[in-house]
């Protein structure tokens, strides 16, 4: 909220050990005013355990935006297009993979991912 107007919102899933940002949405007549921040903010502060997201790789201006604004929010590139997510997300660009934490069992977090938001099959 930006003055008691509802500014956007963000959409994630808790997987135990771990989260994913699945959407962040802000209006677009209140862009520029440092909600996305403010989220990501938010997420650093209340979420403990690694965070992914997926982000294009950029190919446009507007790419190039969302893909720095993670990165200088405090995520970081740990997969180019991971296969195991690539084949079970409609779309047709590329995604980078990013954390907020760099993970040694990147498989386990991504086999979650697929099973649990793409399939919504998870234990």
């Amino acid at each position: 909220y930006e003055n008691n107007q509802l500014a956007g919102f963000f959409i994630y899933w808790d997987l135990e050990e771990s989260y994913y940002i699945h959407f962040i949405a802000v209006f677009t007549e209140m862009r520029n005013k440092k909600i996305g921040k403010q989220i990501l903010d938010w997420v650093s502060t209340n979420l403990h355990y690694p965070v992914f997201l997926e982000s294009e790789i950029p190919y446009d201006e507007i790419t190039e935006r969302r893909f720095n604004f993670y990165k200088r929010n405090g995520f970081q590139e740990i997969a180019n297009d991971p296969d195991m997510l690539a084949e079970v997300r409609r779309g047709g660009h590329p995604l980078w993979f990013m954390s907020t934490k760099p993970t040694d069992n990147l498989n386990s977090y991504l086999v979650k991912i697929r099973d649990i938001v793409y399939y919504g099959t998870g234990e």
